[in-house]
């Protein structure tokens, strides 16, 4: 489960821009970094529909299907040892990837 996206994620671009269009790829489809993606439990990440992206500068990058929840975010935060950046993104993508989880 976890594998798959770790794998389709190692041919990622790495050290996309902080706006959405660095993220999405030619395809449309988003990014996730195989070290951003083991920061948070895969059951985590279904439950709150949040897409961990990419670990940069002690930030862990994530898209979420409902951003500004500070509890999803104080989870995000103890579960990862990072400060939380959230990135917007259309929910049927961010759904869409973690369903390929």
């Amino acid at each position: 489960m976890r594998e798959d996206i770790a794998n389709s994620a190692a041919d990622a671009t790495s050290a996309p821009p902080q706006n959405n269009a660095g993220q999405a790829g030619a395809s449309g489809k988003l990014h996730v970094s195989p070290e951003a993606l083991r920061a948070l439990p895969a059951e985590f990440v279904q439950r709150h529909r949040v897409l961990p992206l990419r670990v940069e500068n002690g930030a862990i990058h994530v898209a979420s299907a409902e951003p500004a929840h500070p509890r999803v975010i104080d989870d995000i935060r103890l579960l990862s040892g990072l400060e939380v950046l959230e990135q917007n993104f259309p929910p049927s993508e961010i759904l869409e990837k973690i369903a390929e989880c």
